[in-house]
């Protein structure tokens, strides 16, 4: 199957950096023996939520706004 994630989660939030933080740290954690690729959906967060996910390791970033 070479590198393609084998699950994907998908996550939306909007303003809710706290939140967001802490579920993608339990998606690594849960998933972290697994093959996988976190997708969140924004809907325009103003609170620093697309700043802190574009530190991150690996990060895809498609603004549709």
């Amino acid at each position: 199957m070479g590198n393609k994630p084998v699950i994907s989660v998908v996550i939306g939030t909007y303003n809710r950096i706290k939140f967001l933080k802490l579920a993608i740290n339990s998606v690594r954690k849960d998933l972290e023996n697994f093959s996988h690729e976190i997708i969140v959906v924004d809907g325009g967060s103003t609170d620093g939520s697309i700043q802190w996910l574009t530190k991150q390791k690996r990060y895809y970033y498609n603004s549709s706004t």
